[in-house]
């Protein structure tokens, strides 16, 4: 990534300006309210009643000569995720070393009328040089299967663009079952894709990506003697073809509005024809049983549902 892409080019040209992306404390950021705005109560609320740290984006920090850290631009952001987190939790930031007070002043401004947010490959490549884990497990599963990590908007079958979901999936999991199961099932997910829709690029968006880990994973821990990953596998891609797939996508997502519930609907919408898919045809004693409310409940309190 080049530094005119997130600096306007009379800061990026300067001399002694250098910058790098990377992870910062919450607890190490400061405000300098001499030309930040008053923080307003109201969003930074509503950030909290919403929040997703992979959503929440990059902020926009200056690295003053005498080691002090400043926030350019993410300051409700920041008193969010301080109210949310402890001291020591961290966020990604674009560090910015070389700035004079007037600079950040004139930064600030420029980032309050011309929004260039850092894009989520840059997010994802940052947490890579940070060794994140979660970050190195996406990686290493996409890897060792038939996808492959993409920027490019016109990319085709295998390709995946959806980093915050690859993360969401693994973070999840992570959370909720224990150590180690971020990998099986983002394998398990792409595996069931793989077979189902042949990596047709409607497959790899990241509400199916989401919805199809969520699926495996309901069945999964614990175990359920009626699920098995390939006749899911199977089942979806003869009573779901990926026309019908994308169809669902779309309607789920025409049918919500934005934020956590929206993505919450929207996922168990998709759930709902998942299910359908599954069960069509089968005898009831071998019917999947899937309570949607609940596990959107749950999904709303874990707080870490997204969409691409």
């Amino acid at each position: 990534m080049q530094a005119s892409t997130v600096l306007p080019p009379e800061v990026a040209a300067k001399n002694g300006v250098r910058y790098e992306l990377g992870m910062v404390a919450t607890g190490e950021l400061q405000l300098d309210m001499s030309y930040q705005r008053q923080p307003r109560p109201g969003r930074i609320k509503n950030l909290i009643a919403d929040y997703d740290p992979l959503a929440a984006g990059t902020l926009i920090v200056s690295a003053r000569a005498d080691g002090t850290l400043y926030v350019i631009d993410g300051q409700h952001r920041l008193l969010a995720a301080r109210a949310l987190q402890q001291p020591r939790a961290q966020l990604p930031a674009f560090v910015v070393y070389g700035l004079t007070p007037a600079d950040e002043a004139m930064l600030f401004q420029y980032y309050n009328h011309n929004r260039v947010a850092v894009r989520a490959h840059e997010r994802f490549h940052a947490l890579l040089q940070q060794r994140d884990p979660i970050a190195m497990t996406v990686k290493a599963v996409v890897e060792a299967s038939e996808f492959h990590l993409s920027t490019l908007s016109a990319s085709g079958r295998g390709a995946l663009m959806c980093y915050n979901e690859l993360l969401d999936v693994v973070m999840r999991a992570e959370r909720r079952y224990g150590a180690g199961t971020g990998a099986v099932l983002l394998t398990a997910a792409l595996r069931i894709i793989q077979v189902a829709w042949d990596m047709e690029p409607p497959s790899q968006r990241g509400l199916v990506i989401n919805t199809v880990a969520h699926f495996h994973a309901a069945f999964t821990w614990p175990p359920n003697p009626a699920y098995h990953w390939n006749e899911a596998a199977r089942r979806f891609g003869r009573h779901l073809p990926v026309e019908r797939l994308l169809s669902s996508v779309n309607m789920a997502r025409l049918t919500t509005n934005g934020g956590t519930a929206a993505r919450v609907g929207a996922l168990g919408t998709l759930l709902q024809v998942l299910l359908d898919a599954y069960n069509y045809g089968r005898r009831d004693r071998n019917r999947l049983m899937l309570s949607l409310r609940n596990g959107a409940a749950q999904m709303q309190s874990e707080g870490v549902v997204t969409l691409e």
